[in-house]
């Protein structure tokens, strides 16, 4: 390279560690002043084109003269030599030759996968199906209903990767109960090197402060994660106005779109003894806006069918509304090319053998209930029957108490504190029954008491105290509050059986799922603890307290009378 000649029009100049092409060069058309006591620097305007592949087209322009690691690239020059002792060894350069070579796949190869090996996960020949099948899909409308435990997320995260690598995609959009949020950015962060930011209330005020306030979260991040709770929030909804619109919708302006736990975004099926359609929920409507907009759909869900055909058939029609409508009977053709279903049961290792441990059967433990905790069931049954306004947003509340009372004594004082400060500081007109507005049973936070996911339901779904409610609101949290420390029966049973479990030779470690069949009464003053299957055999749980969370379902054992029948859940441990 030369650095003291003038660049002509045409040449190959290196400026500003780029390089550039010479697309003009003016000399300055005034005379030098001779008497003038210091020359001026630089008299030679150059005007460059770039053609580096960053910011290929881009002009510049410099004065030559006074352009610091200015160079003319001499037409034929090769590079200069570096000094041997600095090579770098052998290993190091095949392993620079196999980066090369993985990162130049050919976007139209659907048959080489590079995401599995741009990920710090343990690689499992089931999870590459749904990444797999995807590459093969011209728009990517899938819909994930793997077994839980067979690692979604690490699923959807693989074809997200992909579809980054291949730049068929830029704008990712996760939507996700708020008790995943975390979960997902800390997956995607550290299993795959992908930032994602967790849109919520302080994350839009930090983004104003730093961008302005007309500044939008959907246009500003490229990799985003949003709640659906706060999806649907008129807020959201606003800043989403701004951006969907009909120029948007095709090709979409999310390139794509991921729903985890997409079944909380089906249509709710009419409530048990009624007749009717399903409605669309305020995330429903939501959710199937954002798919509108969206040019790839991944919704993953382990239990996608609830029973009732008009919101299979809503679900599916959000992933692929060319193929599925609403009220239409999917082809099982179509439905296979979407679908990507596997139980636990039938996922097998190279060798034929089951991949994961089989399932013992259930076996009952007994719990005796002592007289102060079937005391705190009557205070809750109490408190419940007192309550005024809307039915529905009073029932949901119940469930959730009854669940964290289910669960332990510490995780009921936390729900019931964070309940009564929201239920004591409204001014509502006790008589009032409030409007509902879009909750609905799939609202229940399914995460620890004292959540934000928890305090948001909490305080959507208040209603004003009575006084006779209030008093029995006081004499409740003051029994939760004496409750809070020691273990309650279930745990100490559980506990015992584990430790039984481990002493007896038998050498079975059971899962820490439970069911608990009936409550205590004064004529029962036993309930019926299930454990049931097996966790990880080589994997040995220390003896102590196992907090228990909630089921869905509850079903009396035949021996049981109807007057000892409980609207409790089964509820079930969160695991070991």
């Amino acid at each position: 390279m030369t650095t003291a000649a003038l660049p002509e029009v045409g040449q190959l100049v290196r400026v500003r560690g780029q390089q550039w092409v010479v697309s003009d060069v003016s000399t300055a058309a005034l005379p030098i002043d001779e008497l003038a006591a210091a020359a001026l620097p630089g008299r030679t305007l150059a005007t460059l084109t770039s053609v580096s592949e960053d910011d290929l087209g881009e002009e510049l322009a410099v004065i030559w003269e006074v352009e610091p690691g200015r160079a003319v690239i001499p037409a034929g020059e090769l590079p200069d030599v570096p000094d041997p002792a600095r090579w770098d060894d052998p290993q190091t350069l095949g392993a620079l030759i196999d980066a090369f070579r993985w990162g130049t796949v050919a976007t139209a190869d659907v048959t080489t996968l590079q995401a599995p090996f741009r990920a710090g996960i343990q690689i499992k020949d089931y999870q590459l199906e749904p990444v797999a099948k995807a590459l093969r899909m011209p728009r990517v409308a899938l819909l994930v209903a793997d077994d839980v435990g067979l690692g979604k997320t690490i699923e959807a995260g693989l074809v997200i990767q992909e579809m980054l690598l291949r730049h068929r995609a830029r704008r990712v959009l996760v939507v996700c109960p708020a008790s995943l949020t975390l979960k997902w950015r800390d997956e995607m962060r550290d299993k795959f090197g992908l930032p994602f930011t967790v849109l919520d209330s302080a994350a839009l005020k930090e983004l104003r402060r730093s961008h302005g306030l007309q500044a939008n979260p959907f246009t500003v991040y490229p990799r985003m994660i949003i709640s659906l709770s706060w999806l649907r929030t008129p807020r959201v909804q606003r800043l989403l106005d701004e951006v969907l619109d009909s120029s948007s919708r095709y090709p979409g302006f999310v390139d794509l779109l991921v729903v985890d736990e997409a079944h909380h975004c089906a249509p709710p099926a009419p409530s048990k003894g009624r007749r009717g359609y399903a409605v669309d929920s305020l995330q429903t409507r939501a959710v199937r806006r954002l798919s509108e907009h969206s040019q790839h759909r991944i919704l993953l869900s382990a239990t996608p069918h609830n029973g009732y055909s008009e919101s299979w058939q809503a679900l599916l029609e959000i992933v692929d509304p060319q193929r599925f409508a609403r009220g239409v009977e999917p082809d099982p053709a179509a439905l296979r090319d979407v679908l990507v279903r596997r139980l636990k049961d039938e996922i097998v290792d190279a060798d034929g053998n089951p991949e994961f441990a089989e399932r013992l059967p259930a076996e009952a433990i007994s719990v005796h209930y002592t007289d102060a905790e079937r005391a705190g069931h009557g205070l809750l049954e109490r408190y419940a029957a007192l309550r005024t306004g809307s039915p529905r947003r009073n029932d949901l509340v119940t469930l959730l108490l009854k669940k964290r009372l289910f669960s332990s004594p510490a995780a009921f004082a936390k729900t019931l504190q964070q309940h009564e400060r929201t239920v004591r500081g409204l001014v509502r007109d006790a008589g009032g029954d409030p409007v509902d507005t879009g909750y609905d049973w799939d609202d229940e936070p399914d995460d620890v008491a004292g959540s934000e996911a928890e305090g948001a339901l909490l305080v959507g779904t208040a209603t004003a105290l009575t006084t006779r409610a209030g008093a029995a609101l006081s004499e409740l949290r003051a029994w939760a509050d004496a409750r809070v420390g020691p273990a309650d029966s279930k745990a100490e049973a559980l506990d015992q059986q584990h430790y039984d479990d481990q002493n007896d030779g038998r050498g079975a470690h059971r899962d820490a799922r439970v069911g608990l069949r009936g409550k205590p009464s004064p004529a029962r003053k036993t309930v019926d603890v299930i454990m049931t299957s097996p966790l990880n055999r080589s994997r040995r749980s220390p003896r102590g307290c196992l907090p228990i969370g909630p089921s869905p379902r509850y079903s009396p054992t035949p021996e049981q009378s109807p007057e000892d029948e409980s609207p409790y859940p089964t509820t079930r441990t969160s695991g070991y």
